[in-house]
């Protein structure tokens, strides 16, 4: 079996087609408060060119309340101070437009006019409340989707580009991908040779080990430069 999609090897990222042919890749990484004590000029020379920071989160409960990630301004410090790009994403826990506005408007404020280089995603995946019970768990494909629309038309009203992160099981299941294609695409799929789903951005492994950090890391490919 050839070795193949997003491999750190000697310190470095290399990406192996199907086939196991080394192919040009733009490498990033993705971080949120749980990945803290980030070299990252060591980060930068094993290949990653840009970052994806966690901006914010909305809580699972019944008050959902809005919470600013808190290494967002940390991490975005550091991650322009090494040269990288840079691109924000936020958990949501939205049951209706008017929540996801509101969360696509707290990413706003929290930039406070700041440029992205990549857009600002709209995150949306499972809970990790038990049996499902997170507030936004129970959603049916056209509420989810509605809500992915109204944080991303939200976020174009505000002047950032708007995308939308899922996994592919989300992408066929939870969502209706063909209503989202008019925004940026990051699609989460590990253990394969790259995404079955046509996207922007893939992240293709969260067990990353790169110079720099001491645990595993989501590794993403963008073809958007």
């Amino acid at each position: 079996q050839p070795v193949t999609g997003i491999q750190s090897i000697d310190n470095k990222l290399y990406y192996f087609d199907a086939s196991g042919v080394q192919q040009p890749a733009t490498f990033g990484i993705d971080v949120s408060k749980y990945q803290s004590s980030i070299d990252w000029d060591k980060v930068k020379t094993a290949g990653v060119e840009f970052a994806i920071i966690r901006i914010g989160y909305r809580g699972y409960g019944a008050s959902g309340t809005l919470v600013l990630d808190p290494m967002f301004e940390e991490h975005f410090t550091n991650v322009k101070n090494a040269g990288l790009k840079v691109g924000v994403y936020f958990f949501t826990q939205a049951v209706n437009e008017a929540e996801a506005q509101e969360e696509a408007e707290g990413c706003n404020w929290a930039l406070n006019g700041r440029m992205l280089d990549y857009p600002i995603f709209y995150d949306t995946e499972a809970s990790t409340a038990p049996g499902g019970t997170g507030r936004a768990d129970g959603l049916g494909v056209e509420d989810r989707t509605k809500c992915a629309i109204a944080f991303c038309e939200e976020v174009k009203a505000q002047g950032y580009k708007p995308g939308v992160y899922a996994s592919t099981l989300w992408y066929r299941k939870r969502v209706d991908l063909n209503s989202l294609k008019k925004y940026t695409i990051w699609n989460a799929h590990y253990g394969v040779a790259s995404s079955p789903i046509d996207c922007a951005l893939w992240q293709g492994t969260c067990t990353a080990r790169l110079p720099g950090y001491k645990g595993d890391m989501d590794v993403n490919i963008s073809y958007i430069g």
